[in-house]
């Protein structure tokens, strides 16, 4: 019903028409009549296809999270509260499994880094060299030496 789509949750018109027991021709007018007065912006849909059971390729739209949560008080039906409620669930557990995905990561992230600052306290008294320890008129010889 929900899913990601280059990091952001998205939904689409046959799942919201699936989920308020509509048909979708009728959910794509709604969206339309949205779309043309402004309330669903540019950025909140874009226009998707998909191949219908005799194989022919359909309109659809896919909405973000903010395209669809403005959508669905315009869908109606008789299962408007409940398909709602889904839609929003479904979206808050998109969002929770991402958190939870990314904390992951963080942490894995964040144990390399510790183990990295482990290694290099470690092996940085090895790594270090003296300075100062060719004298200045070494150097001198060396710099002049070098350029005749």
């Amino acid at each position: 019903m929900v899913r990601l789509h280059r990091g952001m949750p998205v939904t689409d018109s046959l799942a919201i028409a699936r989920e308020f027991k509509r048909l979708h021709k009728n959910v794509l007018a709604t969206l339309d009549s949205l779309i043309a007065d402004s309330s669903i912006s540019r950025l909140d849909f874009k226009p998707a296809k998909y191949l219908d059971t005799q194989g022919k390729q359909r309109r659809a739209m896919e909405l973000t999270e903010r395209g669809a949560l403005i959508a669905m008080p315009f869908i109606g039906g008789k299962n408007s509260r409940t398909g709602q409620v889904r839609l929003v669930d479904a979206f808050m557990q998109l969002r929770q499994q991402t958190v939870e995905k990314h904390a992951e990561t963080w942490k894995g992230i964040r144990q390399h880094v510790a183990a990295q600052k482990q290694e290099i306290t470690v092996l940085k008294p090895k790594a270090q060299f003296q300075v100062g320890i060719y004298p200045v008129a070494f150097l001198r010889r060396s710099c002049i030496g070098s350029a005749s």
